[in-house]
């Protein structure tokens, strides 16, 4: 018979009953096991399994074109990470910067993954209280979660296969981590898609700007507060004004996403089971299921959002924001 223990083990601790430290024994041998359960007993409930079943009864539903729901979006990259939070209600991200990992060059995704938790969850605390003083200290702020998703494209020969995997790693734990933080699962699309529902492409602009560039200019208007980062000593363009644009990008599409699921659990009957034999994406089902009403009212969330944030409420929020500070 073989006794293996495990004492105290942080992410269990973490993740299960971050309260309790956790002492148990696993187990090996057949007649072991055969002796000590032999009748098959009814399951009961755990402390652990309580734990997950209310956390996840806890997830928010943010209400349709809500005031108070915020959307997270981020670009995630081996060395830094973009983020911008845009709120529901105007389309205007109240915060953006960059979460810098290049000081722990050399570590491993977990120390990264650690570091970025401690960023998202004082991240969230402070934009919950700046945001709630802005719309009102008694109500409750909804999230949503938009992630770039990764290893869609990427050219032959220019990446290595361990920076590859690095990123897909990296990518998917804070996904993992952002569900726990902001009770939400995390929306994951390609950016192509969030950009040619925002019309970003050179083909419909008619120009022969880079498509980075494109998202940029159309994104800095909505990015309050912001300022144009440069290279301290050759003064050129720095790239991470590109990972905060396609944050704001990502965070924007989220919306989109959160009010496409409400509508459609609002008309489940437009919901069409496909029973052709041909393979299809889930979302070319979900787009080829969407009714012509159901495309007119995000459209005319979307319009609702461009108008208020061009109103006296976006100018009252943009000046709120430059009061109090946007970027990091």
């Amino acid at each position: 018979m073989l006794i293996v223990t495990f004492v105290s083990l942080p992410w269990f601790q973490r993740t299960v009953l971050p309260s309790h430290r956790i002492s148990f024994r696993v187990l090996v041998g057949s007649s072991y096991c055969k002796s000590k359960y032999s009748q098959k007993k009814e399951r009961q409930p755990t402390k652990a399994l309580t734990y997950f079943e209310s956390k996840s009864s806890k997830e928010d539903t943010p209400t349709l074109s809500s005031e108070t729901l915020l959307s997270l979006g981020l670009d995630i990259h081996t060395k830094s990470i973009g983020f911008a939070i845009v709120s529901g209600w105007t389309g205007q991200a109240i915060r953006h910067g960059m979460i810098d990992l290049q000081h722990m060059e050399g570590a491993d995704a977990f120390d990264k993954v650690d570091y970025v938790r401690e960023e998202l969850v004082h991240l969230k605390a402070d934009t919950e209280h700046f945001y709630k003083e802005f719309i009102g200290v008694n109500k409750n702020i909804s999230w949503v979660v938009g992630v770039e998703a990764y290893l869609f494209r990427f050219l032959i020969g220019q990446s290595r296969a361990v920076s590859l995997f690095g990123l897909a790693e990296l990518n998917t734990l804070v996904s993992y981590e952002c569900r726990w933080i902001f009770q939400r699962r995390p929306f994951k699309f390609h950016a192509s898609k969030a950009r040619s529902w925002l019309g970003l492409s050179s083909k419909k602009q008619n120009t022969s700007k880079d498509i980075k560039q494109i998202v940029f200019d159309h994104a800095y208007p909505f990015l309050l507060g912001f300022e144009t980062r440069y290279r301290p000593r050759s003064k050129a363009f720095c790239s991470t004004n590109f990972d905060i644009s396609d944050a704001y990008v990502a965070a924007r599409y989220a919306i989109r996403l959160e009010e496409e699921r409400q509508l459609l659990e609002e008309y489940p009957d437009l919901i069409i089971s496909n029973n052709s034999t041909r393979k299809r994406s889930k979302a070319a089902e979900r787009n080829k299921s969407l009714d012509k009403n159901i495309e007119a009212q995000l459209l005319r969330l979307e319009e609702d959002r461009i108008q208020r944030s061009i109103s006296e409420l976006g100018q009252r929020l943009n000046c709120f924001v430059l009061c109090n500070g946007s970027s990091k």
